[in-house]
C-alpha cells in the first residue's frame, strides 16, 4: 500500500505502532507475550533511514551508500518534499514533529 508522505501520512501501519498514546511522539505497547508488560515504543526506524541517521547525514545533500548484494544510496533532502524521476521519496525521520525527507535509489542486484 502506498503512503502519502507529502500529505503527512508518514505514520507506520497500525500493526507496527498500535498502542496507547502516553505523550506526543511516545507510545506504549499493549501487554502481551512472555513479558506481560507494556513497553515504551519511542521510535521505529527502517534500515536505510537508520543508516542515514547513524552515518551522521544531518544536513541536506549528505548522502550514504550501502554496498551489499543490493546497493542503496540515500540523500538527506531537508524539510522540502523532494520529487525526482526514478527515485523513491521517503521520510528519513521525524523529530519534534519536524519531518526530514530523503531520496533513495536502489540497485537490487549489485553483486556480492
Amino acid at each position: 500500500m502506498g503512503r502519502d508522505v507529502a500529505g503527512g501520512d508518514a505514520n507506520p501501519p497500525r500493526s507496527l505502532a498500535e498502542g496507547c498514546p502516553i505523550q506526543p511522539g511516545l507510545r506504549r505497547d499493549r501487554p502481551r507475550g512472555f513479558l506481560r508488560a507494556a513497553l515504551p515504543i519511542a521510535g521505529i526506524a527502517g534500515d536505510q533511514q537508520a543508516a542515514l541517521f547513524g552515518h551522521g547525514c544531518f544536513a541536506p545533500g549528505n548522502t550514504k551508500n550501502t554496498y551489499a548484494p543490493a546497493h542503496s544510496a540515500d540523500e538527506h533532502r531537508g524539510q522540502a518534499h523532494p520529487v525526482e524521476a526514478g527515485l523513491l521519496t521517503t521520510v528519513a525521520w521525524q523529530i519534534d514533529e519536524k519531518t526530514t525527507y530523503a531520496l533513495e535509489g536502489s540497485v537490487f542486484t549489485a553483486g556480492q
